[in-house]
């Protein structure tokens, strides 16, 4: 497989022999023709040319595209976010503007969190009529992500339990099935690590830790799951690796996007 540049370089990428590989390269047949709806906040590097203010802007324009007046200054409040939220999940329709909106909400959100620098290639809506149920059996977990290695996420139109938690959500069990999913669908989305990457280095995962045992059983009984550990909320599933961590990175840096996959 290869990923493609818009000044026609090329990065291969080697898939390991796995079930869910075997899934991907079917989307990918379907895919490889379709442009990468590639966003600048895709790129690893986008939060070290926007400011915090910047960023509040931009959700503020989003939401303006959507006619919602959203509160300027008020993304650094989990609260008012958590109420815009539920505005998107409510309003969603496939249209691309809820889209930028959403994902605005959740690049407020993890500002000021450690930076990781993973470059993410997501078909967004354009790769629905190939997402499929994710089997539960192919969910095999890393957290500890090398340099180099690619590899897929839980990526629902929802919010992770830890997340759920940690953004202070309400205390409702109804509610809380209805916005925090275990990993239901496999989608077009594939993350390339430019570094290594821990994906449980946060500081409030001892605390989470504590409370998530408490929900755990009737969390899991409702989505019919077994368990749903730490490291199924936060791992990745690693599909291989890439041969030129660098040649990706001079790329993005110098405004050159991904354009294909092709197998």
């Amino acid at each position: 497989m290869k990923l493609l540049f818009s000044d026609s370089s090329a990065v291969d990428i080697t898939l390991r022999d796995l079930p869910i590989n075997t899934a991907f390269s079917k989307m990918c047949k379907s895919l490889q023709h379709v442009v990468i709806p590639f966003q600048e906040w895709d790129s690893p590097f986008y939060y070290d040319l926007y400011s915090y203010d910047e960023l509040d802007d931009r959700l503020v324009k989003y939401g303006a595209e959507l006619g919602l007046s959203i509160e300027r200054n008020k993304s650094k409040d989990q609260d008012y976010l958590n109420a815009i939220h539920i505005i998107y999940e409510k309003n969603y329709d496939g249209d691309p503007k809820w889209l930028k909106f959403h994902e605005h909400i959740h690049l407020c959100e993890r500002y000021h969190r450690p930076r990781r620098y993973c470059l993410t290639i997501d078909y967004r809506e354009t790769g629905g009529p190939v997402t499929k149920p994710i089997d539960y059996s192919w969910i095999t977990p890393s957290t500890k992500i090398k340099q180099g290695e690619v590899f897929f996420m839980w990526a629902e139109l929802g919010k992770t339990p830890h997340l759920y938690w940690e953004n202070n959500e309400p205390e409702n069990f109804e509610r809380f099935c209805e916005l925090a999913k275990p990993w239901i669908s496999f989608r077009p989305i594939l993350h390339i690590a430019l570094e290594d990457i821990d994906l449980v280095d946060n500081p409030s995962i001892e605390e989470f830790e504590k409370w998530w045992p408490s929900q755990h059983d009737s969390w899991c009984k409702h989505w019919n799951i077994p368990k749903w550990t730490v490291e199924q909320i936060f791992g990745g599933i690693v599909a291989g690796t890439i041969d030129n961590v660098d040649q990706i990175k001079n790329s993005l840096q110098h405004n050159i996007l991904p354009t294909f996959l092709k197998l």
